[in-house]
């Protein structure tokens, strides 16, 4: 990766990697430790080889040599708010492109919203409650995308112009294109030892998945320290109850309800130790399981 010439970060030290940078966009201080980032990445490629292994089952089941974007859909189904979150994200995929398409005076594509409206077109033929259509139609409400939402407001309120404009790089940053290339060869590695082709659309959904693993365990590490700042000897305890489809539920505890999860990120980066807490709690907590007896967080 090139190394920065922006004035302001080149005063700071030597540049964040992707995956300091997305830490920082959940929420992590604005300097992430570089050991915590090497953690999370193993954690997140963990992650990514759970969900690949069963989508590879899904496609060999439907007899295809190729892993779809239907099989990881497939694998979403019983998360309609998960599932809204990324026909969000790519319809403003979508949107993105044909702007940028606009801009560079190319004419429009015929077939723009393919993606989503694949996603719309599966989960119509599968769906029985209705609540996967509403996801489609972005009817439900998303309590952590708002909370995200909220915390992105708080944290960039009182932000100069240069470090707003750092925070909003860090956002653009994601496990893929020319970001994260070291992750995305680990994560053809683990495709290929599937023995399966992978869908276009496919592998940029997983890169999606990676993102939100990583957002999500950095949101888990913030409960983490707020527990250990409310009884240091809570965290030595087995949880009573952990929901991994829903992790980012708070109970704000006194003097802390104004500032929430901002109050104790701005506090210091994460560690290592509290990453692996969050870890330890997931392996005892309930739902299903992936590589180390962790739960796909993303699904």
């Amino acid at each position: 990766m090139s190394e920065s010439k922006d004035p302001v970060l080149a005063r700071l030290g030597p540049e964040l990697t992707d995956t300091q940078k997305m830490m920082y966009a959940f929420g992590d201080s604005r300097r992430p430790q570089l050991e915590t980032s090497k953690v999370m990445e193993a954690v997140v490629m963990s992650q990514v080889t759970g969900i690949i292994a069963k989508a590879a089952k899904v496609a060999s089941s439907r007899g295809s040599k190729t892993l779809a974007l239907e099989d990881i859909l497939f694998l979403m189904r019983r998360n309609p708010v998960k599932v809204q979150r990324l026909v969000k994200y790519l319809v403003a995929s979508e949107v993105a492109n044909q702007s940028q398409t606009a801009a560079d005076g190319d004419p429009p594509e015929q077939q723009g919203g393919r993606v989503s409206r694949r996603c719309r077109d599966f989960y119509q033929r599968i769906d029985e409650g209705g609540q996967l259509a509403k996801a489609c139609r972005e009817e439900l409400a998303d309590e952590i995308y708002l909370e995200r939402l909220v915390r992105n407001e708080r944290v960039t309120r009182g932000m100069s112009d240069a470090k707003y404009e750092e925070f909003c790089r860090a956002r653009a940053v994601g496990f893929r294109g020319r970001h994260s290339q070291e992750f995305q060869a680990g994560m053809e590695k683990v495709v290929e030892g599937t023995h399966l082709g992978l869908d276009k659309v496919a592998r940029r959904v997983l890169s999606y998945l990676s993102y939100e693993s990583l957002g999500s365990l950095v949101e888990l590490c913030l409960l983490v320290r707020r527990d250990a700042a409310r009884d240091p000897v809570a965290r030595l305890a087995a949880p009573l109850v952990i929901d991994p489809s829903y992790p980012s539920v708070q109970v704000p505890i006194e003097g802390e309800k104004e500032g929430g999860v901002d109050w104790v990120a701005s506090r210091a980066a994460i560690t290592v130790a509290e990453l692996r807490e969050v870890v330890r709690r997931l392996q005892h907590g309930r739902g299903g399981t992936g590589p180390h007896g962790m739960p796909l967080i993303a699904l």
